[in-house]
């Protein structure tokens, strides 16, 4: 079990939840209702929040690289210096044969060998995916994953996803109503940093 608290001002963030392991939770607000802020805390980026893990804290002696937790960010936080490939493998530990089966199963192998600047928008939100999936998390967490995606890529990525996401624990944060239906078994609602109901 997951437990997540965090009082904070300054980003206001006044909310507590819990979250079983293999869940899909949903996050559902406008922008600046505090998803994103939730999500980088669990990654370890924000410190200000309580998590507890299976009994155990994550506090700031616990840094983003030891909590397992793969992260696809709005900004896709790519190496600009790594080709897509590479970005992907980045997170592999050198799994070769893992970062080959996510370039085939994210539909990027036709562009691998080319560097963040020569993908379009969509392209490097794919790539984002898979270094996220490489890292084979315990805790997968996606900021507006599919957000750049046009309306055939994205409804196979979220029938990608909901297959990937099966034995994972997963937290999707978005303003698409019919994504979170579609994916989560549960979705919270946040507005100015608090839970303000569940669909």
């Amino acid at each position: 079990m997951i437990h997540f608290s965090a009082h904070t001002e300054a980003p206001p963030i006044d909310c507590s939840f819990e979250l079983r392991y293999g869940e899909f939770l949903g996050l559902y607000g406008p922008t600046g209702s505090g998803k994103t802020t939730i999500l980088r805390m669990l990654a370890g980026l924000n410190n200000a929040a309580r998590i507890t893990v299976d009994g155990v804290v994550w506090d700031r002696s616990v840094p983003p690289q030891a909590r397992e937790v793969g992260m696809v960010f709005q900004d896709y936080a790519l190496f600009p210096n790594l080709t897509a490939r590479e970005n992907v493998a980045f997170a592999a530990y050198k799994d070769s044969e893992h970062v080959e089966t996510l370039l085939d199963e994210l539909e990027i192998r036709e562009w691998a060998d080319r560097k963040p600047a020569l993908l379009s928008g969509g392209q490097k939100q794919r790539v984002a995916l898979g270094r996220a999936l490489a890292r084979r998390p315990k805790l997968l967490l996606l900021d507006e994953a599919l957000s750049a995606q046009d309306a055939a890529i994205r409804k196979r990525l979220q029938a990608y996803i909901k297959q990937a996401a099966k034995g994972l624990t997963t937290i999707l944060a978005s303003h698409d109503p019919g994504e979170l239906q579609n994916l989560a078994d549960r979705t919270l609602c946040i507005e100015g940093g608090r839970i303000v109901g569940e669909i």
